[in-house]
């Protein structure tokens, strides 16, 4: 059975730490907050922006969506720009039972 990987954030960190995971066998799925970089991610399966010329598994998804994030996810890697850690884990404060007392 794969592990299941949710990362939140697709900047190189991010694309790297997803791409070893994946290579061991795990189920991974990356969130990003922007619609266009979801739709670029998918199409070109690069990161031309934060991790140009390292090829994405097609086996890897992509969400803007945090409820599928929290859905997916046994583990969940926080990989977004420290200035925007508190925003988006108080998002998903109601999506996890562990962050319900997150403030």
């Amino acid at each position: 059975m794969k592990n299941k990987i949710g990362f939140l954030g697709t900047g190189a960190y991010a694309i790297a730490l997803a791409k070893m995971f994946y290579e061991n066998n795990c189920d991974i799925l990356m969130w990003t907050k922007f619609s266009d970089e979801k739709e670029d991610l998918e199409k070109y399966r690069e990161s031309k922006k934060y991790f140009p010329g390292v090829a994405i598994p097609k086996e890897i998804k992509f969400t803007n969506s945090l409820e599928d994030i929290s859905e997916h996810s046994e583990i969940l890697v926080v990989c977004v720009p420290f200035a925007f850690v508190r925003e988006t884990l108080t998002n998903m404060k109601n999506r996890i039972h562990s962050l319900s007392e997150f403030s």
